[in-house]
Order: structure tokens, then C-alpha cells, then sequence
């Protein structure tokens, strides 16, 4: 499972569900449409089990959000706060 919170100074946007394609998808999405109306920060907490498919799946992504400027923060959480 993960948590996702996505801020641009104006508005925040959360999403919660599993690390599969359709929910990276989804974010990677929200994140992009949200990036163009000022400072953008992203923080994902994923439990310790879905970390290497979170990794494995949007690793590059995130890597190159982060290199645009962005604050990407990725916790492991464990499951039962998220």
C-alpha cells in the first residue's frame, strides 16, 4: 500500500491504494497536471513490502521529478498507518 500527498503551494491532492500500474499511473498523472501551478512537493509513504515495486516501477520517474526541481520524499511506512 502507499500514501501519496502531492502539494504546489495551492492545492493538495491525496491518493491512497496499492502500488500496481493503474495507481502509479494515476499518479504520476496528478503529479504532472499539478507541477505547472508553482513550487511542486511529492510524499509517498509505501509500506515496507511494496518499496522495491514502487522503486522498480516509478524509480526513474521519481528520480527525474526530483532532478526538475521538485521535493520527492519517499518513506517506508509500516502498513497499518497508512
Amino acid at each position: 500500500m502507499m500514501r501519496a500527498v502531492i502539494r504546489n503551494g495551492s492545492e493538495s491532492l491525496h491518493l491512497i491504494g496499492h502500488v500496481d500500474p493503474y495507481n502509479l499511473e494515476s499518479l504520476r498523472d496528478h503529479t504532472t497536471s499539478m507541477a505547472g501551478h508553482g513550487k511542486l512537493s511529492l510524499t509517498i509513504d509505501v509500506s515496507p513490502n511494496d518499496k522495491a515495486r514502487l522503486e522498480h516501477h516509478a524509480g526513474r520517474w521519481l528520480a527525474r521529478l526530483s532532478r526538475a526541481g521538485a521535493q520527492v520524499t519517499v518513506r517506508k511506512t509500516p502498513l497499518s498507518s497508512i
